[in-house]
C-alpha cells in the first residue's frame, strides 16, 4: 500500500477452505464493486482482485480448514490482501432461544429490556443466568 494519506479504505474479510476457495466469492466481490463504484473508488476489475486473492492464499504456509482472507482497497484502487488462520468452531454453538419476544415487553429502553430479560431468567423461563447477571 502506498504511503499516500487516504481518507478511507473499502474493508472485505471473506473465509477460504482448506482447498483455498472462498464460498461466497461472487457475492464479497458484487458487493465490493458496487460500493468502490458508489464511493468512486477506482475499481481494479473482477479478474484482477481475484487474482490478488489467489495470489495472497498460494502465499500462506499454513492451511487450516477455514482461512481469513481480509482484502483492503484504496480510494486509488489499490489492493491489500491479509491471511490468517480462523480458529476451529465449537463443536456445539452457544445459542439460547428466548421464549419471549420483544413485543411482550412493550416499548423499552435497551437497559429496561436488559432488566426485564434478568427478570425473567429468574422467574425460570429459560433465559441463560450469567455471572455477570448477579443472580
Amino acid at each position: 500500500m502506498s504511503n499516500k494519506h487516504h481518507r478511507f479504505e473499502l474493508i472485505e474479510t471473506m473465509r477460504a477452505d482448506s482447498q483455498g476457495q472462498i464460498p461466497l466469492l461472487v457475492r464479497h466481490l458484487q458487493r465490493l464493486q458496487t460500493s468502490a463504484l458508489s464511493l468512486r473508488f477506482s475499481w481494479p476489475g473482477r479478474i484482477a482482485v481475484e487474482q490478488a486473492i489467489q495470489t495472497a492464499l498460494l502465499k500462506m504456509t499454513t492451511f487450516t480448514e477455514s482461512t481469513r482472507v481480509r482484502l483492503l482497497m484504496t480510494p486509488d484502487g489499490e489492493l491489500q490482501i491479509t491471511t490468517a488462520p480462523l480458529p476451529a468452531l465449537q463443536e456445539r454453538p452457544l445459542i439460547t432461544l428466548a421464549p419471549l419476544t420483544l413485543e411482550e415487553f412493550g416499548q423499552v429502553s435497551g437497559a429496561e429490556c436488559a432488566t426485564e430479560c434478568a427478570t425473567h431468567a429468574s422467574d425460570g423461563l429459560g433465559w441463560p443466568r450469567m455471572a455477570s447477571d448477579g443472580l
